[in-house]
């Protein structure tokens, strides 16, 4: 993947997230709020730790301990001594000293763990008091050593016992035989060696018996407590302001997780690019949002009422741009549609009638819209007559025309009729719409949504272009692609789309209305109300179309075509000049 590539990828997830950041924001404040009220209503738990190094059970001569920890603890695993503290031997005395009836509630609190590489026990109990788990802690570290220098007492009792025993019968034994050598002077001899090796057991026994450790030796080993527990001050849970900081990278996770699921769950249009792809047309303009034209009866002419305002100036650019795409295809019809309702098609098509008429252009504006006329509306109009008495022939045409603005005049839809697809594709509105053509510049048509009903399909052949307008934020990518594919089914050209109501936060608006805002503020130029430029100061605008650089002048409404590469003797003689756009013989000029 190469740079630019990569930096389109990072912008888009930035997009993603700045249009998302209202449900991201959301999202981290419900996984922290709710962390915080869990954490905040539980019940603190303290946790006592004390810790004991594992000694051998007797303090004596080293022969002495050995001989005792082989009989105590044969396996001398530290491990066994980690079992030994959670045994129910250990814990009967620790409840006893603590008072406690059973010994469940200190075997569910009690935690023990031998410390890596050291013969260190350690005990920890939780428990919701403090005092309660130091004291605990510290009864359980004590019945541990306890219970080892008891078990070490008894067997060295038992020891000592089973020597003793032993010896007496060791003794009785060599007692026997020195009777029986009395008795028989000849047997003596034969019971020499045996008595020997009797002398010589007793002799071991007694020296086991000499360093078998007494009871004091035996109290004062088995562990020591090296450190006791203490009071805790501070609850080991919940813990609250960790709590809350894994509650903020989970949430910010989750929130990002959310953020890219709302996207690819939401078909709605969030780019010029996708808009583009749908329709299958180039953007022709981006019309700003107006929030006082927002709701029924609100709406109106830019030039009008705001001639320099971010609309207006959209409007006159929607014109220009128009201008070049009817370059190789002379317009003389448009049509004006969109997918579904309240998209401002019919706001879109009065004002861009009337800029075009503001350039100089003879233009025709047709309401076709023959269920919910409102074009009239803007120019304040009314719709007694039409475009439906318009269909009779016997009705004149000028007498259906209204005055608009100059250069402009509106058919209204007229009455509403009862079959208002069949009629817009009669072979009546054909001869209408060539005698509309035949003295203006331009026919615009405002046309029904495409959706659900069939009059801008039977419409979208009669034309030479379409201009499909789009309100990003109330249509999806399945309506407008079907309704593009619908048009060009039924023999239309979408020639480009216009994107209205366009918010200055959002990406494909912000640059316009950036740089508008900074052309207005140096004051450098102005738009004429009348929408004739200044002599001095005017801005030709250039494009390129299919390889060919072409210039527009908006004081001579000139195209200039320029040549690739002019060579100085021309003296600029090579540009080939044309006044308008596509002349036809015998006719008044096309936009």
């Amino acid at each position: 993947m190469d740079t630019e590539q990569s930096g389109v990828d990072v912008r888009s997830y930035l997009k993603i997230l700045s249009r998302r950041r209202w449900l991201m924001l959301a999202t981290v404040l419900a996984v922290v709020a709710s962390t915080a009220l869990v954490s905040w209503r539980l019940r603190p738990i303290y946790e006592g730790v004390a810790r004991v190094e594992v000694q051998p059970t007797s303090s004596s001569s080293g022969e002495a301990s050995r001989v005792l920890e082989s009989l105590v603890d044969p396996t001398r695993g530290l491990q066994t001594q980690v079992e030994l503290v959670r045994s129910q031997a250990v814990l009967r005395l620790a409840a006893k000293e603590l008072g406690l009836p059973s010994t469940d509630d200190l075997q569910k609190s009690l935690a023990a763990t031998l410390l890596q590489d050291t013969q260190i026990v350690e005990i920890r109990v939780e428990h919701e008091r403090p005092e309660e788990a130091s004291d605990w802690a510290n009864a359980v570290a004590n019945a541990y050593i306890t219970f080892r220098r008891e078990r070490a007492l008894e067997t060295s009792l038992s020891a000592s016992e089973a020597i003793a025993r032993d010896i007496e019968s060791v003794k009785s034994r060599i007692t026997e035989m020195d009777l029986k050598a009395q008795q028989d002077p000849q047997a003596a001899a034969l019971l020499k060696s045996e008595r020997d090796r009797s002398v010589a057991q007793l002799n071991a026994l007694e020296a086991q018996l000499q360093v078998l450790p007494d009871a004091e030796a035996v109290q004062r080993g088995g562990g020591t407590i090296i450190s006791a527990a203490e009071t805790p001050t501070v609850p080991v849970r919940p813990r609250k302001m960790l709590n809350l900081a894994i509650a903020m990278v989970v949430g910010v996770l989750l929130a990002l997780g959310m953020a890219f699921l709302a996207e690819n769950l939401d078909d709605r249009m969030k780019n010029p690019e996708e808009v583009e792809a749908h329709v299958g047309a180039p953007i022709l303009g981006y019309i700003p949002l107006v929030k006082e034209w927002e709701g029924a009866n609100h709406s109106r002419l830019a030039i009008q009422s705001e001639t320099a305002s971010g609309a207006a100036e959209a409007y006159r650019t929607l014109r220009t741009n128009l201008r070049f795409v009817s370059l190789e295809r002379p317009l003389k019809t448009l049509l004006v549609t969109s997918a579904v309702a309240e998209a401002g098609k019919t706001t879109s098509a009065a004002n861009l009638a009337a800029t075009l008429a503001e350039g100089g252009a003879k233009v025709v504006l047709v309401s076709a819209d023959l269920r919910r006329p409102t074009l009239h509306k803007l120019f304040g109009l009314t719709n007694s007559r039409g475009l439906v008495d318009a269909l009779n022939p016997d009705f004149p045409l000028e007498l259906a025309l209204q005055n608009g603005v100059p250069n402009l005049r509106v058919l209204s839809a007229g009455g509403l009729p009862p079959n208002p697809t069949e009629i817009l594709g009669s072979a009546r509105f054909d001869q209408l719409l060539s005698e509309l053509q035949s003295f203006t510049d331009l026919v615009v048509i405002d046309a029904p949504p495409v959706l659900g009903l069939g009059d801008s399909s039977a419409l979208a052949s009669k034309v030479d272009g379409i201009l499909f307008v789009v309100r990003t934020a109330g249509v999806s990518k399945r309506e407008v692609s079907h309704a593009s594919d619908q048009l060009r089914k039924a023999g239309g050209k979408v020639i480009g789309c216009l994107l209205n109501a366009v918010e200055t936060e959002q990406d494909y608006g912000y640059y316009y209305h950036y740089y508008y805002s900074r052309y207005q503020e140096d004051g450098s130029e102005t738009s004429s109300p009348s929408g004739v430029a200044a002599s001095e100061g005017v801005s030709k605008t250039s494009v390129t179309l299919q390889g060919q650089n072409f210039e527009w002048n908006p004081l001579s409404k000139e195209t200039v075509s320029l040549a690739s590469n002019p060579s100085p003797s021309d003296n600029g003689t090579s540009q080939r000049r044309s006044r308008g756009l596509g002349r036809r013989s015998g006719k008044s000029e096309d936009i």
